[in-house]
C-alpha cells in the first residue's frame, strides 16, 4: 500500500463493521493523499451515502462508482482510465473493458502458448499467457482476440488450466503447448 499510486477501497458493510482495521487502513490512505491529488478510489458494494456519513463523512461525498448503479465494465473502465491504461473501442464505438491497450501497441513475448483443433468442425483456439501491462507482477490470458483476464502468477495460472479443461471437455484437443516461462506453475 505504500509504495501504490492508487488504491481501490471497496466500501461494503462487512468493510465498515470492521471499523478499527480498515479506519487504520483508510487514515493511511488519507495521510498519503496530497491537496488535489487523490489515490483513494471508492467503489460502494451494498452501501449508501447514511452508512457512510456514519463511519465517515469525508467518504460519503467523494465520487464514487455504486456497484448496484454502475456496471461492471464502467467499474474496470474508469479504474482503467484512472491508471492511465486506455480501453480499445469496439467496431461499435463502444469501450471494451476486456481489452487493455498495450503500450506502443506491441503485445510482449507469449510465456506460455496452448493451440486447440476441434476434430471435423475447423475451430481453432488459441491461450497466450504474457506478461501484463497493468503492473509487472501480473500476468495477462488471452482467451480470444477481444477477451483478456489480468491477475497474479496463481490467478492466471488457474484460469489458464480452467480454461485447458474446459476446451478439451468440450471436444477440442490440444495440439500445441510451449511455456517459454520456467514456471512449473503455467504447466498443463
Amino acid at each position: 500500500m505504500i509504495n501504490s499510486g492508487y488504491a481501490i477501497a471497496v466500501l461494503s458493510k462487512a468493510y465498515l463493521a470492521k471499523r478499527k482495521w480498515t479506519e487504520h487502513e483508510l487514515n493511511s490512505l488519507f495521510a498519503r493523499e496530497e491537496l488535489g491529488q487523490i489515490i483513494i478510489l471508492p467503489i460502494w458494494h451494498g452501501v449508501v451515502r447514511k452508512d457512510l456519513l456514519e463511519y465517515d463523512p469525508s467518504l460519503a461525498d467523494r465520487l464514487a462508482k455504486i456497484s448496484e448503479t454502475d456496471s461492471y465494465n464502467d467499474i474496470v473502465r474508469s479504474v482503467l482510465r484512472k491508471l492511465g491504461r486506455a480501453t480499445e473501442a469496439s467496431s461499435d464505438g463502444s469501450e471494451s473493458a476486456e481489452v487493455v491497450v498495450w503500450p506502443g501497441g506491441k503485445k510482449s513475448e507469449a510465456l506460455v502458448h496452448a493451440w486447440y483443433d476441434k476434430p471435423g468442425t475447423g475451430e481453432r483456439v488459441q491461450l497466450h499467457v504474457r506478461r501484463s501491462p497493468i503492473t509487472k507482477a501480473w500476468f495477462v490470458l488471452e482467451e480470444a482476440p477481444d477477451r483478456e483476464h489480468h491477475g497474479t502468477r496463481d490467478d492466471i495460472a488457474g484460469r489458464l488450466a480452467v480454461c485447458d479443461r474446459y476446451l478439451r471437455n468440450d471436444g477440442f484437443k490440444r495440439m500445441s503447448f510451449g511455456n517459454a516461462s520456467g514456471d512449473s506453475a503455467f504447466d498443463l
